[in-house]
C-alpha cells in the first residue's frame, strides 16, 4: 500500500495529527518546508525512503511518520533519537514547547492541542480512552499513598 504523504488542506492535517500521531505518543516533531526547486513528490518519496515508513507497520522499530501540507511538512516520532540519529535537527516536545508550522504554532495543554494563529486559538481536545497522558500529570507512586483510618459511628 502507498503511504500518503499530502494532505489538501489545514483541518485534514490536525485531523491526522490528533487522531493518528498524538493517540500512539508521536511526541517528537520536526516541521519544515520545501524549498522550491525541490520537487514535491521526490520530496516524498525520499523521505518515505530514508527513514522506512510504512502505512501497516506504524508501532514498529520504525516508528517515524511524514505529513506534508503544501510546502510545509511535520515528521514525527515516538523517539527523539530515531530522528536525531539520521541527521535531523531541531526537533521538538511538543508537550513542553510550541511548534510551528505554516505560521501557526501548536502545543499540547490541558490534553488538547492548542493552535494558535495570531490572536487566535483553536483547541482540538485529545481523548485520553486513547492512552495519551498529559506529560505533566504524574502519577503517584503507591508508596506515597496514605491511608485514612475508618471512620467510626
Amino acid at each position: 500500500m502507498y503511504y500518503k504523504a499530502e494532505v489538501k488542506n489545514f483541518e485534514a492535517l490536525m485531523q491526522r495529527i490528533v487522531t493518528e500521531y498524538l493517540k500512539y505518543g508521536y511526541f517528537y516533531m520536526k516541521a519544515g518546508w520545501i524549498r522550491e526547486e525541490v520537487l514535491t513528490k521526490q520530496f516524498d518519496r525520499e523521505t518515505v525512503q530514508k527513514f522506512d515508513i510504512t502505512y501497516r507497520n506504524r508501532h514498529g522499530s520504525q516508528d517515524v511518520q511524514y505529513v506534508r501540507f503544501g510546502t510545509y511538512y511535520l515528521l514525527v516520532s515516538r523517539r527523539k533519537h530515531r530522528l536525531t540519529n539520521e541527521g535531523v535537527r531541531g526537533v521538538i516536545d511538543i508537550r513542553e514547547n510550541y511548534v510551528s508550522l505554516n505560521h501557526k504554532r501548536m502545543c499540547i495543554k490541558k490534553n488538547a492541542l492548542l493552535v494558535e494563529d495570531g490572536d487566535n486559538k483553536q483547541w482540538y481536545k485529545l481523548k485520553p480512552s486513547h492512552g495519551f497522558k498529559d506529560f505533566h500529570d504524574k502519577p503517584k507512586h503507591p508508596l506515597y499513598y496514605t491511608k485514612e483510618a475508618p471512620v467510626e459511628k
